[in-house]
């Protein structure tokens, strides 16, 4: 789905371009899976590890934005699609639907006990403010919105977050574009509590804090 809206973004865009961004967000009582998300500390290759040994009370810490993200500009609009992440994600593994079905019920898997990640993201930014600073660079403000989702192929425990921003930075707009800007975040998510897994997917709702320095190129369509 998101493949296909990037598709059809692109196809009627002002200009495209990637964006990378240098971030921090986490959910502020989250459960034990912390530091890139969840599932990664509790898988081994394809092997699942003891997830009751991994230390409790941590944050959990979003995995998002290791990879470029796909931009579409139209009509003051930025938009940033996780494409090259949902990719990257299909080829990670995780504990799956099956796993923990059969932990709450203390018995095998049937269907295997890991799954492939999918990561679901966008990122929308609307220009509210737009000032020239310098020849050829202007200042903006834009308030906005991300929005990522994190299951796997199993469709077994979610992550989930929602986090209101402003993107405030420079930019050159002329031909080829560029700019710098930062990013402070705050809002909710919601994550699977491993510790809690018996309880039929229990998730830890929270505020959710976090902070980007994102870098963009783009290309205006002619």
């Amino acid at each position: 789905m998101l493949l296909f809206m990037a598709w059809i973004g692109a196809a009627k865009a002002d200009g495209i371009g990637f964006t990378y961004a240098f971030s921090h967000e986490y959910e502020t009582r989250g459960g034990p899976c912390a530091g890139n998300g969840f599932g990664q500390p509790c898988t081994t290759g394809d092997d699942v590890v003891k997830v009751d040994d991994t230390p409790a009370g941590t944050a959990w810490v979003s995995p998002h934005h290791q990879l470029p993200s796909l931009d579409l500009r139209t009509k003051g609009w930025t938009i940033q699609m996780d494409v090259l992440e949902l990719v990257a994600s299909m080829t990670r593994k995780e504990p799956s639907k099956d796993y923990w079905e059969a932990r709450n019920n203390n018995r095998a898997p049937e269907g295997g006990d890991t799954a492939n990640q999918l990561h679901f993201g966008v990122n929308a930014f609307n220009t509210n403010i737009k000032r020239k600073v310098a020849e050829q660079v202007e200042g903006v403000v834009q308030p906005g919105f991300s929005v990522d989702l994190d299951t796997n192929t199993s469709f077994g425990p979610a992550n989930f977050m929602l986090l209101g921003a402003v993107r405030m930075g420079a930019q050159a707009d002329k031909g080829m574009g560029v700019g710098l800007y930062v990013v402070p975040e705050l809002g909710i998510a919601s994550v699977f509590d491993v510790a809690d897994a018996e309880s039929d997917y229990k998730t830890d709702l929270g505020l959710a804090v976090g902070g980007q320095l994102q870098l963009s190129v783009w290309a205006r369509r002619k």
